[in-house]
C-alpha cells in the first residue's frame, strides 16, 4: 500500500506511513462465506427420482412442494445456500412422476385388478346359474312324477304339450308355485315320464356346473 501523501510504499497492514507518518487505512481481507447445499433441494431431488420409479404421486407432490420452497430459500440467501439445480431437477421429476401415475400406472393397475377379479366373478356367476337350473330341473321332474302318479300314467308317456306353461301344474295351485325359468336363458323340455327333463344349454357351459338334472 502506497502513502497518499508522500508516495512511500508501506505494508498493507500498516496504520501510519513509515516516512511521513501519514495515517493509513489498511485493506481489510474479506472473510470467505461458506455456502451449504439446501437440504430441501436434496430431498426434492430424492423424492423426484422416487416419483418416477415406484412411488409416483405419493413422492411426486412432496418433491414439487420441497422444490418450490428450496428455490425460494436459495434465492433469498444465494451467498449461503446452493442447490438451485437440485431443486429444479426435483421439481421437474416430481411433475413427471405425478403425471405418470394417473395417465399410465393407475389405468394399468385398474386393468390388472379387473383381469384378476373378473375370471373369479364369471366362474361364481356361471356356477350359480348352473346350480339354479339344476334345482329347476329337479322341480320339473318332481311335478312330472306327481302328475303321473295322480293320473296313473306309465313310463314313456309324453307330457302334455303345454305342461310347463299350464298354471294347473306350475302356478299358485299347481305342483310348483311358478313356472321355472333357466337363469341363463335356456329352454326347458319336459320329456316323457321316466326320462329326465332337460335344458337346451346342457353341458355347453363347461367347465362350469352343467345345466342337467343332478342324480345324487
Amino acid at each position: 500500500m502506497f502513502c497518499p501523501k508522500c508516495g512511500t510504499q508501506n505494508d498493507d497492514n500498516a496504520f501510519k506511513c513509515v516516512r511521513c507518518g501519514e495515517e493509513l487505512h489498511p485493506i481489510a481481507t474479506p472473510i470467505p462465506v461458506r455456502t451449504v447445499t439446501c437440504s430441501k433441494a436434496i430431498w426434492s431431488l430424492v423424492l423426484g427420482i422416487l416419483s418416477i420409479t415406484c412411488f409416483w404421486i405419493f413422492a411426486g407432490i412432496p418433491a414439487i412442494i420441497l422444490g418450490i420452497i428450496a428455490k425460494k430459500e436459495i434465492k433469498l440467501n444465494p451467498s449461503r445456500l446452493s442447490g438451485m439445480g437440485l431443486a429444479t431437477a426435483g421439481f421437474v421429476l416430481g411433475i413427471i412422476g405425478t403425471i405418470i401415475f394417473p395417465i399410465v400406472i393407475f389405468p394399468f393397475a385398474v386393468g390388472s385388478g379387473i383381469g384378476i377379479v373378473a375370471p373369479g366373478f364369471l366362474r361364481a356367476r356361471e356356477n350359480s346359474r348352473g346350480q339354479e337350473c339344476q334345482e329347476n330341473l329337479t322341480k320339473i321332474d318332481g311335478a312330472k312324477e306327481q302328475w303321473a302318479l295322480e293320473w296313473k300314467i306309465s313310463n314313456g308317456t309324453a307330457c302334455p304339450s303345454n305342461f310347463l306353461a299350464d298354471a294347473n301344474y306350475f302356478g299358485p295351485n299347481g305342483y310348483v308355485k311358478k313356472e321355472p325359468k333357466c337363469p341363463s336363458g335356456g329352454t326347458y323340455t319336459c320329456n316323457p315320464i321316466g326320462a329326465d327333463p332337460s335344458c337346451s344349454i346342457g353341458t355347453t357351459n363347461a367347465p362350469f356346473i352343467p345345466h342337467v338334472m343332478p342324480h345324487y
